[in-house]
C-alpha cells in the first residue's frame, strides 16, 4: 500500500496582495500586487512596515489582524509565505516581539513560541558542539 501527497491548492495566496491593501490601506508597495511572482516581495516589504508601524497602535492592530486572518484562511502556501516572509524578519527585532506575539491569535501564538523555541535548542545545541 502506498500514500501519496496530495497538494491542496490555496486559493487564498494568489490574492493575498490585494486583500493587504484592502486592509491596511497605508500600506504602499513598490511591487506589482496583480502579479504572482511578487506576492514574496510585497509581503515582505508589508513586514518591515509591521515593525516600523509597532508604535502605532491603531495601525498595527490592523496588520495583525490582516496577519491573522490571512494565517487562519490560507493554506499551505500562504501560511508557509507569511511564516518566512513575516514571522522570521519579525523574530530579528526584540523590540517588537513582545507586542507581535501579544496581538497573534491563540493558535499562531502556539506555533510562535514553539519556533522560537526551537531556535534556541538549535543554538544551544550548535554552541555546545562548538566547545
Amino acid at each position: 500500500m502506498t500514500s501519496a501527497l496530495v497538494f491542496q491548492p490555496d486559493e487564498y495566496y494568489p490574492t493575498i496582495s490585494t486583500k493587504l491593501l484592502a486592509a491596511v490601506p497605508e500600506f504602499v508597495t513598490v511591487f506589482d500586487v496583480d502579479d504572482p511572482a511578487d506576492i514574496y516581495l510585497v509581503i515582505g516589504e508589508f513586514s518591515r512596515f509591521l515593525i516600523a508601524s509597532h508604535t502605532n497602535p491603531t495601525l498595527f492592530q490592523r496588520c495583525m489582524d490582516f496577519i491573522n486572518k490571512s494565517f487562519e484562511l490560507g493554506g499551505q502556501e500562504t501560511q508557509d509565505m507569511l511564516w518566512v516572509q513575516v514571522f522570521e524578519s519579525v523574530d530579528d527585532h526584540k523590540e517588537v516581539l513582545p507586542q507581535f506575539a501579544s496581538h497573534l491569535s491563540p493558535y499562531i501564538r502556539t506555533l510562535f513560541e514553539a519556533y522560537q523555541q526551537a531556535c534556541i535548542e538549535t543554538r544551544n545545541r550548535f554552541l555546545k558542539q562548538g566547545q
